[in-house]
Parts: structure tokens; sequence; C-alpha cells
């Protein structure tokens, strides 16, 4: 948590925190834990968690008893009824599920099929490999202490940690291993009757009835075996053993790699077992693999790791890159990287666009490049496609010989397999990778049409309640992401589930859970177009963890995050969405959580990769607009005054001339400054969202969030490089407008260097303009000035070709002017440093307090980034008012353009920039005192094409055009321009 000025010390917290102010213990355990006292930061959090529960009791009166968690959300509930709880299978998430269960006080008890728990994991071949890293897999309440070095488990390592998680939460006595749920049935009472066999075969089995209040399905997604759809094929499958001129095998079957040397194996299916599969084949010493797949290919490849030590899933965050490419943009890295020679300045230019400074040398290894040729050839798309997280298969085919060959069509009867194309080949063994089908014959007996339903997941409530049963059957571990992981999904399934049986929480009525089950799968069927039909279990990862977290009430409050804990924030933001992030706040939040996310680490620096928006941030305020009151500070929606204001308060009163002073500050500001609040939307609303907020906003509109990572530090280093430069020419810093080498034209000037009263703006200026929309500004720019431009630049480059199309959209739904969707945009991009200095020199006109003219942008629209310094003004009914800034947004202002096309509707606000620091700064009593301060910024220009025709678009019946058709390039335009832009 990084101080702030004016701070307190540790010694000045230590005293608050001992006297009992429970938002200086929070702070000081932030404080030592960043020195890296993990264990006085615990005990200090614990401290104030305890406070906080002996206030709420003294508040109510009363000792209630409180379920274990953080003080802002402690709660009196009665000791629950010892509820029976069945719970069908061990994997992850019949674990979390009896887990959370027995936390309640529930009776439970679990069913395993094997002799071990851990589910398909405890049955994986030799060698298996999870896709997904130990910090996005790894529970929210079970930490392994190690996620500042996250690495990719083997399934056997999962199973231990899997065990540790059974002994710590003492599961071990409710699990029943080697015992099979032959059926499942509910009585006349509403009680589910469950029929086991236990034990093994050859009359040491027996069979046992228990009766359940409710029951959870955590049987998983790896059940049956799909036999393969060949013409022919009637076998059932063989074990690698099996004698015949061909074995067919399913990959749950495939024990060892090493069975198969010698041999000639077909590997059926590219996903992620099928990927790995080949290549331990291959590497075996298998004498010929071959790998087929169907015609459209498997799902979009992507490596475990996005550098040597960085699994890529850690870019599956709140701010996922991956969802904020379109496809036009990912065909465009894809294309450009195939085009580029390897170890060429441009393939560099491409790694430092997609991976970042961090990847030395910079270049593409050749298991990425054929990644991104197959990703392209088969139009496979990261965020709308299931994933194969692996490069095993194109490993396997570079470089151990493998060979990819069309799909399989038939099985003769001499064991020889017809392909597609009518080859015939000879293997040994084939072994398909041709995935599970969910199951469910416990059902089959009793409840047919429960068996049948259940195979697809979609016709449940957030794929896991049937609406005829309400709360009492529960199907967990049947949500499955293109990108993330199972286990926390479950987590957050498995409490949302716990919190309904306990009472703590109701169910939406029948009618609302088929509204959203009908919702869901619309927008899962849509978003997975090509996969949904034959994946059921497929959804989109964040929504469906945030919608369960919305339930629950334990999303993370990302407002209160930022104010008091920027660490956790960052890290929330940025690093992998995994389970520990639903437990910082609400139901179930614990400090073990608050330490987990400590620990994440966060992806490298990268640059905004061009053709992507900046990171998607969403305005989570809805999530801090809980006013329940019985919070502690840590977690508490309405945190105090800041703790520096609050111990400045208590050791001193303002001196009365300070608060003098304060007062002339605050009447001048009243005076001088008319706020404007601008409508505000999230950068990623969708476009009927936008149009109806642009609509309303008077050609002022705020974009939440779309300046997040804008590099302001960037874009001064840049003038400062180019002010020196300038020295080295000797060309001074006052120059008149021109062209700057290649790439940027360049203006600046100041007022006292010109004749007195001329109206110049105090700013410097570097342009860069280009007439369409295929973006690449700072590769035109010279080597010296490349390096300081790029990160500004590309900048611009990911917010325009991120959210242009659907600004364009918006707008052109708002003008009626269809010719806003297919125009080739004229885009220029503008940084701008109206430069910190303290007055003019002695004898010189005073500085005007303008630092940019009134004027009217001429274009489409502009997107400006000011960096949360005040100065940008709007004209309004004859009054300026002062736009509130923030950094972390974008001001949409609209154009001439647009107010023509919409015949006058939408609005081309008159604006400036203004020197506002003498009226906002507490004294101002001499000339001298308080510098004016530097204000950068972005600013992201559209334009129609030289060609476009300008005039009202779209006149209702009756509606008389107040403007007449011009060009935009042509003379009248022209003047039009010169009289309402600079």
């Amino acid at each position: 948590m990084a101080a702030l000025p004016g701070a307190p010390s540790l010694a000045e917290l230590q005293t608050s925190a001992e006297a009992g102010c429970i938002h200086a213990q929070c702070a000081l355990g932030d404080m030592l834990f960043e020195r890296g006292d993990e264990a006085a930061a615990s005990a200090v959090w614990r401290q104030a968690i305890g406070l906080s529960v002996l206030r709420r009791q003294a508040a109510s009166g009363g000792a209630a008893r409180l379920v274990a968690a953080p003080a802002g959300h402690a709660r009196d509930v009665a000791a629950p009824a010892a509820l029976r709880v069945g719970v069908i299978g061990c994997g992850p998430s019949g674990l979390i599920v009896l887990k959370e269960c027995l936390d309640r006080g529930f009776a439970c008890t679990a069913f395993e099929q094997g002799s071990r728990i851990g589910g398909a994991f405890a049955t994986a071949y030799e060698g298996a490999q999870l896709t997904s890293s130990s910090v996005i897999t790894a529970f929210g309440c079970h930490s392994d202490g190690r996620e500042a070095s996250p690495t990719f488990w083997s399934a056997e390592d999962y199973v231990q940690y899997l065990q540790a998680f059974e002994r710590r939460f003492g599961l071990t006595k409710h699990v029943q291993c080697g015992s099979t749920v032959e059926a499942a049935r509910r009585d006349e009472h509403g009680a589910w009757i469950v029929d086991v066999v236990v034990g093994g075969e050859g009359g040491g089995a027996h069979r046992e009835q228990h009766t359940f209040d409710a029951l959870a399905v955590c049987s998983g997604l790896h059940q049956e075996c799909p036999a393969p759809a060949w013409p022919a094929w009637a076998e059932p499958y063989v074990t690698a053993g099996a004698a015949g001129p061909c074995r067919v095998l399913h990959s749950s079957q495939f024990r060892r790699a090493a069975d198969f040397a010698g041999q000639r194996v077909l590997v059926v299916g590219l996903g992620e077992a099928g990927s790995d599969l080949s290549l331990a084949i291959a590497k075996a010493g298998a004498a010929h693999v071959a790998i087929s797949t169907r015609a459209n290919g498997p799902g979009a490849v992507v490596g475990r790791w996005a550098t040597a030590d960085e699994p890529a899933d850690l870019q599956t965050s709140r701010a996922n890159m991956a969802e904020a490419w379109g496809p036009k943009e990912y065909h465009w890295l894809w294309k450009s990287v195939l085009q580029s020679a390897k170890g060429s300045p441009r393939e560099a230019e491409l790694v430092r666009t997609a991976l970042g400074a961090a990847r030395q040398p910079p270049t593409f290894d050749e298991l990425e490049r054929d990644a991104m040729a197959w990703n392209h050839r088969h139009r496979n798309l990261p965020f709308s496609r299931f994933g194969t997280k692996n490069f095993a298969f194109l490993e396997a085919i570079r470089y151990h010989g493998a060979a990819q060959v069309g799909e399989v069509r038939q099985l003769l009867p001499d064991g020889q397999l017809m392909l597609a194309d009518g080859t015939r080949c000879a293997f040994d063994a084939v072994v398909c990778c041709t995935g599970y089908e969910s199951s469910f014959p416990f059902f089959e007996r009793h409840m047919p049409d429960l068996a049948r339903a259940a195979g697809d997941a979609r016709t449940r409530f957030k794929h896991m309640l049937c609406p005829a049963f309400g709360a009492t059957l529960a199907f967990v571990g049947f949500a499955r992401p293109a990108f993330g992981a199972v286990p926390p999904m479950s987590e957050l399934a498995a409490r949302y589930w716990a919190a309904l049986l306990a009472g703590e929480l109701t169910l939406p009525s029948h009618a609302a859970m088929i509204d959203a089950i009908a919702r869901d799968r619309a927008a899962e069927t849509r978003f997975f177009e090509r996969d949904a039909g034959r994946l059921t279990a497929l959804c989109q990862y964040r929504t469906y963890l945030d919608d369960l977290a919305a339930l629950l009430g334990c999303l993370p409050r990302l407002p209160l995050l930022r104010a008091n804990h920027a660490s956790v924030w960052h890290r929330v933001k940025r690093s992998a969405l995994c389970a520990a992030q639903f437990r910082l706040h609400g139901p179930g939040a614990s400090e073990e959580a608050w330490l987990s996310m400590a620990r994440m680490p966060l992806p490298r620096a990268r640059r905004q990769p061009r053709c992507a928006v900046a990171a998607k941030v969403k305005a989570l305020a809805e999530f801090d607009e809980d006013e329940d009151g019985d919070h502690a500070w840590l977690w508490s929606n309405h945190p105090p005054p800041p703790i520096a204001a609050s111990l400045r308060a208590q050791a001193a009163a303002p001196s009365p001339e300070k608060a003098t002073v304060a007062e002339r500050a605050t009447e001048r500001a009243a005076q001088h400054a008319r706020w404007l609040e601008p409508i505000a939307v999230a950068c990623d609303a969708p476009v009927e969202e936008l149009a109806a907020a642009i609509e309303q906003s008077g050609g002022v509109l705020r974009l939440v969030g779309a300046g997040v990572g804008a590099p302001y530090e960037a874009t001064g280093a840049l003038f400062d490089g180019v002010i020196a430069r300038h020295a080295q020419l000797g060309l001074g810093v006052s120059s008149e407008a021109g062209r700057l080498e290649r790439g940027l034209s360049w203006k600046g000037r100041w007022p006292w260097l010109s004749q007195p009263g001329q109206n110049a703006d105090q700013k410097r200026v570097l342009d860069y303009a280009f007439g369409h929309s295929e973006l690449g500004a700072h590769e035109a720019l010279p080597p010296a000035l490349a390096a300081l431009a790029a990160e500004p630049l590309a900048f611009l480059d990911a917010v325009m070709h991120g959210r242009l199309s659907t600004l364009h959209e918006a707008l052109a739904r708002v003008t009626r002017c269809a010719a806003l969707r297919t125009e080739a945009h004229s885009l220029k991009y503008r940084l701008s440093d109206y430069m910190a200095h303290g007055g003019a020199p002695c004898g010189a006109e005073a500085p005007r307090p303008l630092r940019c003219a009134e004027h009217r942008d001429y274009g489409t629209m502009a997107l400006i980034f000011d960096g949360g310094v005040p100065g940008l003004e709007v004209l309004r009914d004859g009054a300026w008012y002062l736009v509130k800034p923030s950094a972390d947004d974008a001001i949409l202002m609209l154009g001439w353009a647009t107010h023509i096309r919409s015949n006058g509707r939408v609005s081309a606000p008159t604006h400036r920039v203004r020197d506002v620091g003498a009226e906002l700064r507490e004294d101002t009593a001499t000339p001298s005192a308080g510098a004016i301060p530097r204000r950068l910024s972005l600013v992201a220009f559209s334009s129609p094409p030289p060609q476009a025709r300008l005039a009202p678009e779209g006149l209702r019946e009756g509606e008389a055009a107040h403007f007449r058709a011009s060009v935009a390039g042509s003379a009248h335009a022209q003047a039009l321009r010169a009289h309402k832009m600079i």
C-alpha cells in the first residue's frame, strides 16, 4: 500500500491502533505486510476483526452466535438444523461442496467411486499436467503460500493439494471411497434416497441405502467416453494390451506413452489431452505419430507460458486483453506476424506490441508462429472458442516428426482407417482424444427424464440448479470456461448452494430462474457459436464468477480497494481471476484471501497492443452501494477520512490563519469554477447504452475506465526528449509550427515570447495524422524518438482500434447516418504539454489564463485523456463550466461534422483549456505564489474522409434540414474548419 504524502508513520499507526482505532489497525496491517512481516500483519488484521465483532455485539446488546467471517460481514444466524446432505463425487467440486456444507454444521456424506479422492486427476495418465496454473486453480480458502511463484501442477501434484485440503478441513471421515452410487431418487416427502454399492468386486461388495435432505451431483464432466462415429465401428474401446490389427482406445484408458514405443499411432482429436498425448507418444519413441482432427480444427491454440516464468493465464483477469480484442484485431496481428521476417525490426515491434518489452530477444519463437498460423487458418479466437492451452502437438509436428492428417471417416475390416480424402492408412494403435459426455446412470432407473435433461447444463440455473427441484438438488462442476479454471467456478457454486440450504440466501422465483436460464443460454450460444452445441457446459469465465458472486454478495469492492489497499486493488484488476478475489469482502471473507491476493504475481508491464482496446475496465461503483452500516473500516463501504488527516486533526486544530486561507480558496473556487460532471458510461458499454448516453450528453460524455493505463509519464518523457533534441539542434523551444523530421508535427509557443496581447496557446503540441484506420503511428518516427513516442501512440492506437467501431455505431444510430459505419475515417493523434511554469518572466506581460483558446472540433469526435489535471472547460448557456478531471477516464467530445449530420440534434460543444491553478490553490496573495502545473493530455481525433458528404441524414417526415450539403474536403468545409477548429 503506497504511502501518501504526509501519511502517518508506523509509530503513529501503532499508537492509534492500540487506542482502538479499527481503521488504523487495518492500515497498520497493510504496512506490516508491505514490509514482509506477514505474521504481524495477520495478528493486527485479526485484532481489527475482533474489535469490530465486539462493537457489533455491544451495539446489539447481546452475544449472538457469529458465522466465521471478516468483521464487516459477521452475521447473526441461528444454529442450523442437522441438514442431511449427500455428495456424489470427490473431485475438486465435490470436496469444496463438502467443505462448505460442513462449515454450516450439516450432516454430510460424500461418495467417491475411486480408491482415493481427486476424481479424474487421480486416474490420469503418467506425466499428465494441468493446463491452468496453480494460482488460478487453487481454492480461495486454501492457499499453498506460493502465489508469487506460479507453476503448472502435474495431476499427481494436484491430487496431493486436494488431499492437503481434505486434511485441513477435516473432510476425510465424511468421504466413502470405493463407493458407487447405483441409483438416486426422490421419495414422496421430498427426501433423496441414494443406493450405494460399497467395496470391490469378487464378493466383497455390499449395498447401502442413505437418505438425504439435499443432494449434490459432483461427478464431473469426464464420465461417458463417446464412441467414434465411424461406419463399421461396433467394437468397444480396448486397452493398449489387447490383440488385433488395430487397437482403439480412449484417452481415459491411456496410461504410459512408453507402451507405444516403435508403433504407428494415430491420435484423434486436438483438445488439450490430444495435444499433450501426441507429444508424449512421439517423444517416447513411437515409429510414427499422426494427428487427426475435425475439419474446423481445434479451439484457439495458446501456450501454457507467456514467458519462461509467467503463466499465460495471468492474463485471465478483469483487465483481460484477450476479451478486449476482436476478430479483426486478432487476425491483423496473426497476419502481420506471419508476413514479417524472423528477426526483422517489424517483428520486434510486433513482439513489443503483443508481449511487451520483457521479451528478449524481441522475436516470436517457431511454436508461437505455428500457433498463430493455425489460429489464423481456422479462424479461431481465444475469447469465443474453447482453448487448447498448450503447444504440444505443434512441437510434436515441428521437432518430432509427427504429421497432421485428415479427418477419419471409416475403420475398415482389415484395421486400416479411411480418411476424408479417401486415403487409407494403417496404424498399430488409435488413441481417441474425443472428449467426454456427461452421464448420470444413477438417475436412469427412477428418474429417466432428469437423466436425459441433466446432460445439457444450460437447462439449469447457473448450470447448477433445476427449477423443478429448487435448492434440494445441485449440479456442481458443470460449468467449463474456455479460458480459466473449473475449481474457482465450483467454489462459488458450492458457497451459493450452501448459503441457500442454510437459509442465508433465498432462491429466485421459478419464473425468474426460467428467464435467467433462457438469457444465459442465448448469450452463451451466441458467444460460443462454433462450440456451444456440442459443449453444453461451456460458459464465460468472468461472467459466471461475477454472477454468482453478486448473488452471494462477495464481489470485490474495487472503489474501496483502490482507495485503501492499492496493492491488492492492482492484483484484483490485473492478475489472474482467482477464487481468493471473492473472499476479500462479504460472506466467507478471510485474512488468508487477503494474504493470497497480496502475493499474487502481476503480469509484466506490457504495451497496450495495437488494434486492442486498453484493459477493459467496468465501472463497479454499484459494488459499493450496500448501506448496511455494520462494517469494520477495512471492509466498509464508507471509509472515514484518510488516516493521515484524522491523526493530524487529533494532534492540532488548524490555525485561524490557515482556516482563513482555506475559506478564501473555497470562495474563489465557487466564484470562478462551475463544475460540470458529464454523463458517465462504462468504456465497454454496449452500443445501445452508449447511444442513449450520447443523446443526453450535450456533446460531452465521460467514458469510465477508458483512461486506465494511459501513459502520461511516458508522454512527459517524450516532450522532454523532443525539447532536448531541439536544444541539440539549436532550434530552441519556441519554434513556429512545422515538421519534426518524420512522423510528428511540432508547435510550441509562449505568450510572453510573442507580441503583447497576442492570443497564443500556452502549450507544446505533437501531432500525428494519417488518412485511414490502418494504424501504425510510431513506426514512421525517427529512431531517436521512436522509443519515447511508442507508448503514448500505441495507447491511442489501442483505444481507437478497440472502441472506434463501437463509438461510430452508436453515433450512426444517434445521427441516423449510415456512412459512419463504413467510411474510412481520417484519424489524428495529438499529444499536448501544457507546461508547468512559475508565471511570466520579470518585466514581461503576465501569462494569459487561457492555455488553449476556445474552439469547436471540426471532425466526428475526439477522445480526450486529461491525466486528472483540471483545465478543460465547456461553454453551456453562455457560461463556462470546468469539466471534472479523472486520470482513469476519457472525455468524448463530439465535433462539428457530427453536429451537421445529426441536423443539430447533437451538439458540438465549444471548449477551451484554462489555467485554473490560481483559483484552486490555497494562497494567491502574491503574483509569484504557486506555479502553474504541468498538464499532459492525449487526444485522438476521428474525422470524415475528404470525399465524405456532410449533410443532415435520416430526416423525419416534415423535418427541415438546417445545414446545406457539402463535401468534407471542399473549400466550404475547409473554411468552416478554419473558423471552428484550431
